[in-house]
Parts: structure tokens; sequence; C-alpha cells
């Protein structure tokens, strides 16, 4: 399922993406962020070196989810796993389209838990982004 497609699905039922889309943009200005203040070191002592190890491994750490991906404990992290009917496609944020197969799958009278748990993953998606972003920030 393309990205438009699962974004219309989302919003046709009331889901908001907009969080999902402000965190993004924020992480994608820290990570701007990041690699010019990267390309403006001239010499870098093994304390830094150290220091940006760490933080690009807690950016790392903040999209894993411990108890797992919503039907798929083994997998844990949020915004790239292999589809579970495709596990050679690696694809970011792929617990939408998973779900939403599954969601549409069901009777319309029984599609209220995986709306749930797709709200609920979009919230931990949501704070995985916000967490590596404020990780990011410069020493």
């Amino acid at each position: 399922m393309e990205a438009r497609q699962i974004a219309f699905q989302l919003e046709s039922v009331g889901i908001s993406l907009g969080p999902l889309r402000m965190q993004i943009e924020k992480f994608r200005n820290a990570s701007e962020e990041w690699h010019t203040y990267i390309d403006s070191l001239e010499t870098v002592k093994p304390s830094l070196v150290r220091l940006l190890n760490d933080k690009m491994m807690s950016v790392e750490k903040a999209f894993l989810k411990p108890t797992g991906l919503p039907g798929r404990p083994l997998v844990h992290h949020l915004a790239f796993a292999p589809s579970e009917f495709d596990r050679y496609d690696v694809k970011g944020f792929p617990v939408f389209s998973d779900l939403l197969y599954y969601i549409n799958k069901l009777p319309p009278d029984s599609q209220m838990q995986g709306w749930r748990n797709l709200r609920f993953y979009l919230s931990d998606l949501v704070l995985a982004i916000k967490t590596a972003t404020t990780t990011l920030a410069l020493p």
C-alpha cells in the first residue's frame, strides 16, 4: 500500500498524521544541524568522538520498542522493519500497511481494536521521533 493511500485511509477515519509529519520535519531539521556541525569540526578529540557516537546510538535506541510491534513481538524497530508480508522489502513505517491490511479484512463492526492498535503505534512513533530529535541536540 502506497503512502498516499495509507494517509487517505487513516484521515478518512479521523486519524491525523499532522503530529507525525511535524515531528518528522523537526527531526529532519535537527539531522541537518547535526550534519552541519559534524562537517564544521576541524579537529576532534577522542572524548568528543565518544560523545557523538553515544548520541547516535541513543538516537537509534529511541526507535526501538521493547515489547515489539503490534502483532510481532520479536520486531522492535518502529520506523524501519520488514513488512509482515514481504520480509525482504524493508520500508519506513511498515506497521501502517500491515495493520491496515488486517483492519480491512475485518467486518466493519470488528475493526475498532485494529484502529485502536494503529493509534497506539502512531503515538509510539511520534514519541520515538520526538525523543530522537531531542537526543540530537548539539553538545
